[in-house]
């Protein structure tokens, strides 16, 4: 079984090949989106998102133990808003989402940008799980 890993822990972080690190979180695509911007923003390049998993690398693959640390500091504080995820997007820099998207103020079409493409609803649920997994001694 190609995820057998997966038995041992719940959401886990693997060690890959290429010295990045993987936070298999099965959150789907935009909610994993999210948290890659907000774990982003707290340890530096480079964190990456997929359906299944965050890749982690260069700054913010030098340590698992801040990896953990910032994922305990997610779950533990405020949730994640519409607000940080329209702050997280660069709305110039994606396809667009509507055709009058070019007559948006910009704060309006970040917004609608980030809801597109990102999930506050499942990033929440990814780190209520990881904390209530973590409270039960099944995550470290």
């Amino acid at each position: 079984m190609s995820h057998g890993f997966l038995r041992e822990e719940p959401a886990p972080l693997t060690q890959e090949p290429d010295g990045s690190v993987k936070w298999w979180t099965y959150a789907g695509g935009r909610g994993n989106r999210l948290l890659a911007a907000a774990l982003q923003s707290r340890l530096g390049d480079k964190v990456t998102a997929g359906n299944e998993a965050l890749r982690f690398s260069g700054d913010a693959a030098k340590s698992d133990v801040a990896i953990r640390q910032t994922l305990r500091e997610l779950a533990d504080g405020p949730p994640l808003t519409w607000t940080d995820a329209a702050g997280w997007t660069d709305a110039s820099a994606n396809a667009r989402v509507s055709q009058f998207q070019p007559c948006l103020p910009d704060p309006v079409e970040q917004e609608l940008v980030a809801r597109e493409l990102m999930d506050v609803n499942d990033a929440a649920g990814t780190l209520r799980a990881w904390r209530s997994h973590r409270e039960e001694g099944t995550w470290p």
